[in-house]
């Protein structure tokens, strides 16, 4: 078991998240951390209700919801406020990040007691260019900022 928690911001994911959820659980992430958080960034679809849905069968799963669509970083600005651990893992709803990887950053992250920061880069983007380009240039102040 790791003393972390798993952040996942969610936007009109409705078609994700099962598929989501039994990732998490077919890779054990469900049981080896203390808690999942969604947050709901005012989806207008069935999102809230499939994750209320989770929640109800599983008592790890939170959710919380913000008044308005902040973005995906408030999200999980939002999620880090309310959670009490101090690691935190975050993926997107949008299944394109790999349950799986989650526990090689924690293993590398819990081994050298350095490192305050691990992240993993997403090779197979199904993004459109607009959205590409806005996270090279995300990605690149980030790198500047956090060395």
């Amino acid at each position: 078991m790791f003393d972390a928690s798993l952040i996942i911001p969610i936007f009109n994911e409705d078609k994700n998240i099962k598929l989501l959820f039994n990732q998490l659980l077919e890779y054990e992430v469900y049981k080896k951390i203390n808690v999942i958080l969604f947050v709901n960034d005012c989806s207008t679809d069935k999102s809230l209700s499939k994750i209320n849905e989770i929640s109800k069968k599983y008592p790890k799963v939170k959710v919380i919801t913000n008044n308005k669509n902040m973005g995906q970083s408030y999200s999980i600005y939002t999620g880090a406020k309310y959670l009490s651990d101090d690691t935190l893992i975050t993926i997107d709803g949008d299944c394109q990040n790999n349950p799986k990887d989650i526990f090689k950053l924690l293993q590398i992250y819990f081994s050298m007691s350095e490192i305050f920061l691990v992240g993993g880069i997403r090779t197979y983007r199904r993004d459109n260019y607009i959205k590409r380009i806005s996270s090279i240039i995300a990605n690149q102040i980030r790198k500047k900022i956090l060395q």
